[in-house]
C-alpha cells in the first residue's frame, strides 16, 4: 500500500502537469495575436459533381444553292436553309465544348440516332443532299463532325477565320462511306480544310475555299478528290467564352 508522502509527490505532481500545459496553450495563444494569423482548420475536398454542360447547337445548310455539294434535304426550311435542331425529327447536336465529355473543341450533328427522340417524324431520318460534279446527286443521312472549334483551352475570337478539318459520314451514299475536306483523309488523297468564321459568341460560319481548293475526298476503295463546296451556319444553344 502507497505511502501518504508518495500520495502527495503524485499529487504535487499533477499540479506541475496542469500548469504547463496551461501555459503552453497560453503561449501560443499569444504567439498567434501577435502574428497575426488566426488558425483555421483545413478545409473538407470538395466531392460535388463538374456542372460544366456542353452545349448544343442548330445547323443551317441552304437546300437550293447549285453552286454547293452539300445541301440541305429542303425539310424544316426557313425559306433558305433547311434547319436541323436537336431532338427534332431524331436530329442530335453537340459542340465538345467543356470537361463534361471529351473537351475535345470539336462540333458534331448527326441526322440517324438511335438514343434520339422523335424518331416517328415524317421525315426520319433527316438528310443531307451530295451533288458531286460528275453530275450525281443523292440523299444520305449523316454524322458530321467539325474538328478543334472550341473548349475549354482555345476558341476562335469572334471575326477571326481559321482553317479545320470537316468529316462528313454518308452512310446511304452508293459512291462513298464519308467525305472528309482536310489533310487526315486516312489515304495518300488529301483534301482541303475548310474555313471557320466566328461572327458572334454563339455563331460560326463554314465555308469552304474558293475553287479549286475547294476538294473533300471521298473515302471508298479508292479515295478519290471531288471539288464539292460547303457552306453552312453552326448556331450554339448559349454564347461561349
Amino acid at each position: 500500500m502507497p505511502s501518504s508522502s508518495s500520495a502527495l509527490l503524485r499529487w504535487e505532481s499533477g499540479i506541475a502537469l496542469r500548469r504547463t500545459t496551461t501555459d503552453m496553450i497560453r503561449a501560443i495563444a499569444c504567439t498567434s495575436a501577435n502574428d497575426g494569423a488566426a488558425v483555421v482548420a483545413p478545409k473538407a475536398p470538395s466531392l460535388a459533381k463538374s456542372t460544366a454542360t456542353d452545349p448544343t447547337a442548330t445547323y443551317r445548310f441552304p437546300f437550293n444553292d447549285p453552286t454547293l455539294g452539300i445541301q440541305g434535304d429542303g425539310e424544316f426550311s426557313d425559306g433558305t436553309y433547311s434547319v436541323y435542331d436537336k431532338d427534332v425529327c431524331g436530329v442530335t447536336t453537340r459542340i465538345y465544348a467543356t470537361t463534361e465529355a471529351s473537351n475535345s473543341g470539336d462540333m458534331m450533328f448527326q441526322t440517324l440516332a438511335p438514343r434520339t427522340k422523335d424518331q416517328r417524324c415524317a421525315v426520319y431520318p433527316r438528310r443531307i443532299r451530295v451533288a458531286y460534279p460528275d453530275g450525281l446527286s443523292e440523299l444520305t443521312y449523316s454524322t458530321t463532325n467539325l474538328q478543334r472549334v472550341e473548349n475549354t483551352t482555345f476558341q476562335i475570337p469572334v471575326g477571326a477565320t481559321v482553317k479545320r478539318q470537316l468529316n462528313m459520314g454518308t452512310g446511304e451514299s452508293v459512291r462513298c462511306s464519308g467525305i472528309r475536306w482536310g489533310a487526315n483523309t486516312g489515304s495518300s488523297v488529301v483534301g482541303d480544310s475548310v474555313l471557320v468564321t466566328r461572327t458572334a459568341l454563339d455563331t460560326w460560319h463554314v465555308q469552304t475555299q474558293p475553287a479549286p481548293n475547294n476538294r473533300g475526298v471521298c473515302l471508298s476503295s479508292s479515295p478519290t478528290a471531288y471539288n464539292l463546296s460547303v457552306d453552312f451556319w453552326v448556331v450554339s444553344d448559349r454564347p461561349l467564352p
